[in-house]
């Protein structure tokens, strides 16, 4: 007479990786030339300290649950979960490390400190299925299906002179790279059904993906004199994140009864990378004293993608339908290049830069459909807050230079797409109603600075250095998009879009003596927001609202402090010296547009200003 059908299905993994490689020379003499060992110490023409690792984490987990009840009174229920948590690293205490500290170094070729992370990888799919069928005069089917899975990569990268003295004929590089990779699937499916006079089905799905990148890549020499032909210090971060998380709820009753499905997908990436790359002395007699060329480059490249999705069916005399999907992502990497603390650098041409590139998108979509009511919400937002700094000099530090160039820049990491883009679409369809409602929302707050730092003193007056240039460069490229349809005897659809960006571009000189042939101040940059939205419904009552908004800001500055002491010797060189800021903003289908950026910008210039464009456009479409 009664029949009851119970099943359960759980899976769960966890997986850590922490192991660290290590290099190292460590107060030692070694001198080195072409024809073989020369003085008390022992090696090659060419020094080479490397660390290299390698890390992978593959998890697969999977439950299942079904059941099946027959009886005059027919009861079955459902429930799947699956769990996964994977990390690599331990919160920035492992990794790979190449050095060398407390040495007196002598070669006649290069040196070279790598450390390099050649792939730190995590793939993860995680699905959980649950099914409950239910037959009788009375019937009732519940499936509950839920999965989730936790991603972290958190370790360093680090190469590094410390505390030494290097002497070559040859190159010296320091250099720290980064790979790392999460690439997850996340995926839940629920289904129930009910077969009788009277019954009831209801299935529940859903899915969660969390992702954490949260790693120190950092190459300098420190507390060490170093003289050689070239010098090169390079941090290179280079992340990737492929997330999905997806979730399907099917709920059919065949008799007089309700059904109800609900999915909800959720999707999380943050990333607070520290990528920096520099040269740091005492400020007492540290030295870097070079026939050739000097660069110390940071850059970050975060390429990510995620994706949410969520369907919901539910059919039956008295059905509901609901889905919901939320992706968030919040990136937040800090680069910095500096050289500072050195009582003398003499070298042709310096380059200090320190530069992010962005390739991010996120995707939410969700679909509902009913015999009865239907209801949808879906949700994207990308926020950037990057800070990008790079500088040169301090209290007594003497450049003697054909070139300085420090640079700060962000911008796109592919070219023709977008650095940040969001898209949210839903969609609602009901015999009875059909209510649905997406957001899409990007925003950047990102800091670039250049600064030239007080105290600093660049040629003498009987030894000119040549061009000398700050440059600060924002370029924000983001874009939002939102859809939303429905539709029932009463459809109302929603779609809101906002892009919005308050970013930071200077370029600052402080109380410095500089003796050049040339010099350039320059902050600036692109800013470039679209926000576009379409919303349709139908029914005998419909009613849609589609309403996108742009709003940007920027402090734009590129200033001389009035204790700075300039030369521009134009029989040395050539004299020219200006400054110039500007900052050309264009908005894309928004409505609003804060044009207090012009009257911040012409209130900070105090050198040169050269007008910028503002454009505002709104359009969105409506049926």
């Amino acid at each position: 007479v009664f029949a009851l059908s119970l099943s359960g299905a759980g899976a769960f993994a966890e997986n850590i990786i922490s192991s660290s490689a290590t290099a190292r020379v460590v107060d030692s003499r070694i001198s080195s030339s072409v024809t073989g060992t020369t003085g008390s110490g022992n090696g090659a023409a060419n020094l080479k300290v490397e660390s290299t690792s390698s890390a992978e984490i593959r998890a697969l987990i999977v439950s299942a649950a079904a059941a099946i009840s027959v009886g005059k009174v027919g009861i079955a229920v459902g429930v799947g979960l699956s769990d996964a948590k994977n990390t690599i690293g331990s919160s920035g205490l492992g990794g790979v490390f190449a050095s060398i500290e407390g040495s007196d170094i002598h070669t006649s070729n290069d040196v070279s400190v790598i450390a390099r992370i050649q792939k730190a990888k995590i793939k993860a799919e995680v699905i959980s299925v649950a099914a409950a069928i239910a037959a009788g005069f009375v019937a009732g089917a519940v499936s509950v299906a839920g999965s989730d899975a936790l991603n972290v990569l958190s370790y360093s990268a680090q190469s590094f002179i410390k505390g030494s003295t290097v002497s070559t004929s040859g190159n010296v590089n320091v250099e720290a790279y980064d790979n790392s990779e999460i690439d997850s699937f996340v995926g839940a499916a629920a289904i129930a059904a009910s077969f009788g006079a009277f019954g009831g089905a209801v299935s529940i799905a859903v899915s969660e993906a969390d992702n954490q990148i949260g790693n120190t890549i950092s190459a300098y020499i420190e507390d060490s004199s170093v003289t050689a032909n070239d010098v090169s210090v390079l941090a290179d971060d280079s992340s990737k994140v492929y997330s999905a998380s997806l979730a399907a709820s099917l709920a059919a009753s065949i008799s007089i009864g309700f059904s109800i499905a609900g999915s909800g997908a959720e999707t999380e990436t943050i990333l607070t990378n520290t990528v920096s790359a520099y040269l740091q002395g005492t400020g007492l007699n540290d030295t870097m004293s070079l026939t050739g060329n000097l660069k110390v480059n940071a850059i970050s490249k975060p390429d990510f993608y995620t994706e949410t999705g969520a369907i919901s069916v539910s059919l039956g005399l008295a059905a509901l339908a609901d889905s919901g999907g939320s992706n968030i992502m919040t990136v937040n990497p800090d680069v910095s290049a500096y050289v500072k603390g050195y009582q003398t650098v003499t070298a042709q041409d310096v380059e200090i830069l320190a530069k992010a590139q962005l390739a991010l998108k996120g995707v939410a979509e969700g679909m509902s459909i009913s015999t009865g009511l239907s209801m949808g919400s879906n949700s994207t937002t990308i926020n950037v807050g990057s800070t990008i700094a790079a500088s040169a000099g301090g209290a007594n530090n003497q450049f003697h230079v054909r070139k300085l160039d420090i640079l700060s820049e962000t911008g796109a990491l592919h070219a023709g797409r977008h650095a940040v883009e969001a898209i949210g679409n839903s969609s609602a369809g009901g015999l009875l109603l059909g209510v649905t409602s997406t957001s899409a929302t990007v925003g950047n707050t990102e800091s670039v600075v250049s600064q030239l730092v007080n105290g600093t003193k660049i040629g003498t007056a009987d030894r000119y250095s040549g061009q000398i240039s700050i440059s600060s460069s924002s370029n924000v490229d983001q874009r939002a998009e939102s859809n939303a349809a429905a539709g029932g005897l009463i459809g109302a659809g929603e779609a809101r879009a906002t892009a919005n960006s308050n970013t930071t571009s200077n370029a600052l000189i402080g109380d410095v003596t500089v003796y050049a042939g040339q010099m350039s101040v320059d902050a600036g940059g692109n800013s470039y927001s679209n926000a576009t939205t379409e919303a349709g419904s139908g029914g005998l009552v419909a009613a849609s609202g589609a309403r996108p908004l742009v709003d940007m800001d920027a402090n734009v500055k590129a200033q001389i402090s009035d204790g700075a002491d300039i030369n521009i010797h134009e029989q040395q060189y050539y004299e020219d010296l200006y400054a110039a800021a500007y900052d050309a903003l264009s908005a894309g289908y928004g409505d609003e547009f804060d044009q207090r950026t012009d009257d911040q910008i012409i209130d900070l210039i105090k050198l040169s200003y050269t007008d910028a464009e503002f454009n505002a456009l709104s359009q969105s479409d409506i049926d």
